[in-house]
């Protein structure tokens, strides 16, 4: 990053007295006990009924979209496209956006193997008695997780290696969402104190090759013949995802501790770039952007819809919906997420999700350099926000 015109100590004590200033109000009241939080980030998923053109013989989401209309769910605006999952991860975790970072920056591989700390949502509730856990069925040096893991605070990483007896749908295929599921539900169950878990699953990584997690069961009818195969192996593999999600319903409701999941595609799939075009969504970036999210749990959270926000913006969402106070850090994320909920370099949605921004106003410029400022100073800066702010 470039460094802000006006970088000094003293300019992010003003940002943070801002913040620190506002109220802070949840959105649901707080349920008796600390709860857990359930990340689960999938791979390369989103809802496959969006695409127009296509005719399929059955809902491969019967859970989500009934569960859509009894929860808190809407869209994610992913910053990526068909890859780079690191960096969707990389904002869910710190709340900071890849909007002012570099094209090709992946900061996991360039800047927080350099550094000791940066704090995140981890770190946020590791200081409120949390336990902290990774789950991540494959290679744990795969984007540097391995590294990148300790840095953020988490106390363990569950990766491929530690899950020899894992389901695979077929032999030679990723580990499947249901077992990745089973597993999280399990360190849950296991777990002493409330626990902070993210699961980054691998079911739905290209290539969607015929046959690769068992048969398919859903015909897709449109489109040319030669993508046949691989739209019905795609929509065959968000079926199953759809079914992991509704078996993760089942066991959250016999947890003892109340537990909320955020559950979210990285980004869309990496598909024949036809698909794509022929949609009409090459000049609609939005779409190609979005991606399912729905928010569940097993305590009263009622059912705002999200609308599309960012990835930087589910750690104050969820700290809302769970009755959960809000650092002065997220406090400054709600304010941008008021104004932008969707902040990408391909688009930017406005207030109420009404529409794409095309031009910033005075008010949404100035959230922007105090994000700007903050995210300077925790990546590249002196980390005076570190204190002031978390």
């Amino acid at each position: 990053m470039e460094k802000p015109e006006g970088y000094s100590r003293e300019a992010v004590e003003a940002v943070a007295a801002k913040y620190s200033a506002l109220p802070d109000t949840p959105v649901q009241a707080s349920p008796e006990e600390q709860p857990n939080i359930l990340f689960m980030m999938n791979e390369a998923f989103f809802d496959p009924t969006r695409l127009p053109g296509y005719t399929l013989s059955e809902d491969p989401l019967k859970f989500i979209h009934g569960a859509a209309e009894q929860t808190p769910s809407g869209y994610l605006l992913s910053p990526e496209f068909g890859g780079n999952t690191a960096n969707v991860e990389f904002e869910a975790l710190t709340g900071l956006s890849m909007y002012f970072l570099g094209d090709g920056t992946i900061p996991y591989q360039q800047r927080i193997v350099k550094m000791s700390t940066l704090p995140s949502i981890v770190s946020i509730l590791k200081e409120r008695g949390y336990q902290a856990r990774a789950v991540h069925p494959f290679d744990e040096t795969f984007y540097n997780r391995n590294r990148v893991y300790p840095l953020l605070g988490f106390d363990s990483f569950t990766s491929e290696k530690d899950l020899p007896d894992a389901a695979r749908l077929t032999p030679g295929g990723y580990i499947s969402d249901k077992a990745a599921v089973q597993e999280a539900v399990r360190q849950l169950k296991d777990a002493s104190a409330p626990t902070f878990l993210h699961l980054v699953t691998m079911q739905n990584h290209f290539p969607f090759t015929k046959g690769m997690n068992g048969p398919n069961t859903i015909t897709v009818e449109g489109g040319r013949p030669e993508q046949k195969d691989e739209l019905e192996t795609y929509v065959q593999d968000t079926k199953l995802t759809d079914e992991a999600l509704a078996y993760m319903q089942q066991e959250l409701l016999k947890l003892e501790r109340p537990t909320i999941a955020v559950f979210w595609g990285d980004h869309l799939p990496a598909l024949t770039a036809g698909i794509y075009t022929e949609a009409g969504w090459d000049q609609e970036p939005r779409l190609k952007h979005e991606t399912q999210l729905l928010i569940l749990a097993n305590f009263e959270i009622g059912k705002e819809p999200l609308g599309t926000l960012s990835p930087a913006f589910l750690g104050p969402a969820v700290f809302r919906l769970s009755g959960q106070s809000l650092p002065a850090y997220y406090k400054l994320l709600e304010q941008v997420r008021a104004e932008i909920p969707g902040l990408s370099k391909k688009v930017l949605i406005g207030p109420g999700n009404r529409g794409v921004l095309h031009e910033l106003t005075p008010d949404q410029q100035e959230l922007l350099n105090d994000y700007r400022l903050i995210e300077y100073d925790l990546l590249e800066g002196e980390k005076y926000a570190e204190s002031l702010m978390f």
